[in-house]
């Protein structure tokens, strides 16, 4: 995953404004997360999201609130649950129940990550996405251990319900 180091740059360098007509274009919105309006990039428009003006068609990488704010429509945590959610490089997002929270899928080697979706490699390894992709025997028995954990969860709930008509 990019660096967004730069594109905080660019975000401090847009013209501050209040209103849409002291802008070139014509849009003055909160270009990502920041909470100062300013001028939206040149050919970005806005939209409204509780009751703020928000910059729209955002590039990847640049900090957002939701899809509607990315040119590619996904917006999501780019792998570490610290992070504010940007606009995923990949244009893919998926949900993890775990954290109740969208991370970006497809990640280039060595970026953060959560879990195997998270990777462009499928195969996140301790937090960073390995550049080698998870061989045919570990992911076949990934798959085989996550089948029975749903059978012994099933099972589990069968002897539950057993267990409360006696």
């Amino acid at each position: 995953m990019s660096d967004t180091a730069p594109i905080a740059k660019l975000i401090q360098q847009l013209k501050p404004c209040t209103k849409n007509k002291e802008c070139p274009d014509k849009y003055c919105g909160h270009p990502g997360l920041q909470s100062a309006y300013a001028c939206c990039p040149n050919g970005h428009h806005n939209y409204i999201l509780v009751e703020k003006d928000y910059c729209s068609k955002l590039p990847e990488g640049w900090p957002c609130r939701d899809g509607a704010g990315c040119a590619n429509g996904s917006c999501a945590h780019p792998g570490s649950t610290g992070a504010h959610p940007i606009c995923c490089p990949s244009g893919q997002e998926y949900y993890e129940y775990g954290t109740a929270r969208f991370y970006c899928e497809g990640n280039d080697p060595y970026s953060p990550c959560r879990s195997d979706a998270g990777c462009s490699t499928d195969n996140c390894i301790a937090g960073k996405c390995s550049p080698n992709p998870k061989k045919g025997f570990f992911k076949e028995l990934e798959t085989i251990l996550i089948i029975i954990g749903v059978i012994l969860g099933i099972v589990m709930v069968l002897l539950i319900i057993l267990k409360t008509r006696k």
